[in-house]
C-alpha cells in the first residue's frame, strides 16, 4: 500500500484474506474523496490517502552460512520490529520500512567462530560489503529495508540516516 506522501507499507496476503477488520476506509466524497487503510495488525500499516494498492508475489532474501537456523528472510515476520526512513535506492527518495540486520542474524543463531557478514548484490560473485559480525549484531542502525515497487519487492541494506550500502541486496552470508 502506497500513500500519496510516498509512505509504503506491506500487508501480507494472509492478513488481507483473514482479517475482517482490515478496511480501506473512505474519507470525503466526490473528487476530494480519499481512502485510508485501517485495522491492520500493525499500526504502522495505517496508510493515509492511499495512492495505490499493488499485489506482488513473494520474494526472498537468502540468509546463509554459519547459522544454526539459516533460511530466507521474510519481512512479514519482522513487521513489528521495523522502523521507516527515506532512502534513495536509485529512483529518488522514498520512505521504506527496515529491521535491524543484527536482530535478524541473532534470531538465526550465528555459530561459534563466525566472524564476518558478507552482503551480495544480484549475480555478484564477490560481496558488495563485508562487515564484522560483532559490529552488525551491535548496530541497530544497520537495517534490511523492504523496497516496494509497482511490480516487485526487493531488499536494500542501509542505515536509518539514509546511507545506502547495497541498493539491491540478494544474499546475506555469515562466515
Amino acid at each position: 500500500v502506497r500513500g500519496a506522501d510516498g509512505y509504503t507499507f506491506f500487508i501480507s496476503m494472509s492478513e488481507v484474506q483473514e482479517s475482517p477488520g482490515l478496511l480501506l476506509a473512505p474519507k470525503g466524497s466526490g473528487s476530494s474523496a480519499a481512502y485510508d487503510v485501517v485495522g491492520a495488525a500493525n499500526s504502522k500499516a495505517w496508510v493515509r490517502d492511499v495512492a495505490s494498492l499493488t499485489v506482488v508475489g513473494g520474494t526472498a532474501l537468502e540468509v546463509t552460512g554459519a547459522l544454526e537456523q539459516a533460511g530466507p528472510f521474510d519481512p512479514t515476520d519482522w513487521q513489528f520490529q521495523m522502523d521507516s526512513t527515506r532512502l534513495d535506492v536509485g529512483d529518488g527518495p522514498h520512505k521504506y520500512q527496515g529491521v535491524a540486520l543484527g536482530l535478524v542474524l541473532e534470531a538465526k543463531a550465528p555459530q561459534a567462530g563466525a566472524t564476518t557478514v558478507a552482503l551480495y548484490a544480484p549475480g555478484a560473485a564477490e560481496p558488495a560489503v563485508t562487515l564484522p559480525l560483532d559490529q552488525v549484531l551491535a548496530d541497530d542502525d544497520l537495517r534490511i529495508f523492504t523496497i516496494m515497487r509497482s511490480a516487485d519487492v526487493s531488499f536494500a541494506l542501509a542505515r536509518m540516516g539514509g546511507e545506502v550500502l547495497v541498493a539491491k541486496l540478494e544474499r546475506v552470508e555469515v562466515r
